[in-house]
């Protein structure tokens, strides 16, 4: 989570498990349009239910040029990846450039989703199966970055072929 307090931007690592939690924070400038422009790498832990500040941003170094960047933190522990975003101002203000999104099957239940652009709450869907469901939708992507998800169905669960997948996203401003 990124808080933005004073002169720094408080990274916070929530742990809600029992269990202490070790992790590889990433935290990244990303360039609406070109992708990453400064990234840094810190090994994190945090105490089983807690709160814990495990990072703290001076914003000078950080935020500068922000109006078409934004900062991201990701916390990785090899099997799951938590991401939160700090956007240069209100979602509804913002002027993203217009993505360009593609989805295309590998066979079976998996498609693989692409943006060249930022792209924003990013949904999969099967033109041809209304009873298809994708094992995660309403993400964003950012420039080159590449996504693997499985089709199923959405009563059971159980993996289908997606024969036409198509994408969607929400695209705020002129592109």
């Amino acid at each position: 989570m990124l808080i933005p307090e004073g002169e720094v931007v408080r990274v916070m690592l929530l742990n809600d498990s029992q269990e202490a939690w070790k992790a590889a924070l990433l935290v990244a400038v990303h360039d609406l349009s070109s992708g990453v422009v400064r990234q840094e790498k810190i090994k994190v832990s945090a105490e089983g239910v807690s709160a814990t500040t495990v990072a703290e941003l001076p914003k000078a170094e950080w935020l500068a040029d922000l109006p078409s960047r934004m900062l991201v933190a990701e916390v990785s522990d090899g099997g799951r990846t938590l991401r939160s975003i700090l956007l240069p101002s209100p979602f509804k203000d913002l002027r993203l450039p217009g993505g360009l999104v593609s989805v295309e099957p590998q066979g079976g239940s998996e498609v693989v989703v692409r943006s060249e652009r930022y792209a924003f709450g990013v949904w999969v869907e099967d033109e041809e199966n209304p009873d298809l469901m994708f094992t995660d939708n309403s993400l964003d992507l950012f420039p080159g970055e590449t996504i693997r998800l499985q089709a199923v169905d959405c009563r059971t669960g159980t993996p289908l072929a997606a024969r036409k997948p198509s994408v969607r996203w929400i695209h705020a401003g002129e592109g």
